[in-house]
């Protein structure tokens, strides 16, 4: 049976108890698929060694979240009452921690301060992993830092639960968290605000950069623009001269044409500019000479 399905683990178990009565002998159940979410004193945490897939799915089906939802589905429990049961729970827990540390510091022998320190790091590890579970980063949809601090008010705590419990430290920073007292609590926002400071000034690198890639871009675009209108110009340029060849060089061109035609009567009301009709006879009368002297050669 699966774990996470309770309503197959109640008739199995319900099964197995009748066969149980009925035969007097032992059951076993094959449970499959079951997560900790919480983790256990021996392994740390689990983030360490299993996949994201496996993660992924285990907090898709954890039993504890699927438990809830199968009791609200068969009306054992109201949403709203399961609700005041998670917040009764959390209080209890608090309380229990605080209820740990005076139980420590008011022991009268060793073995009932050990007991009582024992219970506080207990506490404050299920404290760590319940701010774990609840992903504020997804929470508010990655708007927020990766880590979560959990402030530890009472210095004289601090100090006797890290020394009792030494890796609880790593633990805590596997899940994100990073535990903070009194005397830790402004040096750790203070390098969080320069860790905040650098990676503005690290986003304002990259976005300078970026702008300038595109600056850059434009640039040789409009480089590549401006040969091809040079090229444009050029090549009208030479479409000008070779028109106003056509119409001053040579015998019988075309200035020199209708400059004939002018003096051989034809009405107008606008002349040529002297210039052109002086380069356009020069070039008739340079054809000339040329011609001439072809002939007597």
């Amino acid at each position: 049976v699966k774990g996470w399905d309770y309503a197959a683990c109640v008739a199995i178990f319900e099964k197995a108890a009748a066969k149980m009565r009925e035969d007097h002998v032992p059951a076993l159940v094959h449970v499959q698929e079951l997560t900790q979410p919480q983790g256990h004193s021996t392994s740390g945490s689990h983030e360490r060694y299993k996949s994201a897939d496996r993660l992924k799915w285990e907090k898709e089906h954890d039993c504890i979240e699927l438990m809830g939802a199968w009791m609200i589905d068969n009306n054992i429990i109201s949403e709203e009452k399961l609700v005041e049961m998670k917040f009764d729970a959390k209080k209890f827990a608090q309380e229990e921690k605080q209820s740990a540390w005076d139980n420590f510091i008011n022991a009268a022998t060793e073995e009932e301060a050990s007991a009582g320190l024992k219970a506080l790091a207990v506490s404050v590890q299920t404290h760590i992993k319940g701010l774990s579970d609840k992903d504020y980063p997804q929470l508010y949809g990655g708007d927020t830092p990766e880590f979560v601090l959990l402030f530890i008010p009472i210095e004289a705590a601090f100090m006797e639960v890290t020394k009792f419990d030494q890796a609880l430290y790593e633990f805590a920073f596997s899940r994100k968290i990073i535990v903070v007292s009194t005397s830790t609590l402004l040096a750790t926002l203070k390098t969080i605000a320069m860790a905040w400071r650098q990676e503005k000034q690290t986003k304002n690198v990259i976005e300078i950069a970026e702008a300038g890639g595109k600056l850059y871009d434009k640039f040789v675009g409009l480089s590549e623009d401006l040969k091809k209108l040079g090229s444009q110009f050029q090549t009208a340029q030479n479409t000008y001269q070779d028109t106003m060849t056509k119409m001053m060089e040579g015998r019988g061109n075309l200035i020199s044409q209708v400059e004939r035609l002018k003096k051989l009567g034809s009405k107008t009301k606008k002349e040529l500019d002297n210039r052109l009709v002086d380069r356009a006879e020069l070039g008739e009368y340079s054809d000339q000479q040329i011609e001439d002297t072809t002939s007597e050669n």
